[in-house]
């Protein structure tokens, strides 16, 4: 497939009990796509030498791939619900196409946590123990709301940017060029410019003089 962006894993070797290993992207706010048909679309291939398939037998409810709504932490939140695409998936050696489509759960009666840490968790291509020594090529990965898989989208690089600042941002600042006050005997105030919002009121590391 013609796309930006490929990603290689596998497994080399085992782990212990019901370890495992698998691809994540975590979506901000549990509420995301809750009581509606979402659909995956992404290409793959087996990167062996070999087609395989993929049980994810550590976690049987999870599926190989699939959705897990996380409520968070702090106060009494639900535990995890599942909502999978597929108990198991195919790889061929030759890049295929793969389009899932399922439900996920509504809200009613779950009870989120309290520390803002909720998401809707997107899980792909499981591997845990009987999968040691395989390999996986995916790229053009896209979650969508609906039953219908469209062209997969290009964002702009800025737009992409714009969106992970929300998360973390690195700000190069001269030391020289730093102006501020003093707040108290070990600790001063100055300001910083953010180029967007950040999604909650973030942490700040300086480092020493020196680093970047």
């Amino acid at each position: 497939p013609n796309g930006r962006g490929l990603i290689q894993y596998g497994l080399n070797s085992a782990g212990s009990g019901t370890d495992f290993v698998r691809l994540e992207q975590r979506i901000e706010n549990v509420k995301t796509a809750a009581g509606q048909h979402v659909t995956l679309s992404f290409w793959a291939r087996s990167a062996t030498g070999s087609a395989f398939t993929l049980n994810h037998t550590a976690v049987p409810a999870s599926g190989a791939l699939g959705l897990m709504q996380y409520f968070g932490t702090g106060g009494s939140p639900s535990g995890i619900v599942y909502a999978p695409f597929a108990s198991s998936i195919t790889l061929s050696t030759e890049w295929t196409k793969y389009t899932y489509t399922t439900f996920v759960p509504d809200l009613s009666g779950k009870t989120i946590g309290t520390n803002g840490n909720d998401h809707l968790r997107l899980y792909v291509c499981n591997m845990d123990n009987d999968d040691v020594g395989k390999t996986i090529q995916i790229t053009q990965l896209q979650l969508e709301i609906g039953k219908v898989a469209t062209p997969f989208e290009h964002r702009s690089y800025g737009e992409e940017l714009a969106l992970c600042q929300r998360y973390y941002q690195a700000i190069p600042v001269k030391y020289e060029s730093i102006m501020g006050q003093a707040y108290s005997t070990t600790a001063a105030r100055f300001p910083v410019q953010l180029p967007v919002e950040m999604r909650a009121s973030p942490s700040i590391t300086i480092p020493p003089p020196g680093q970047t």
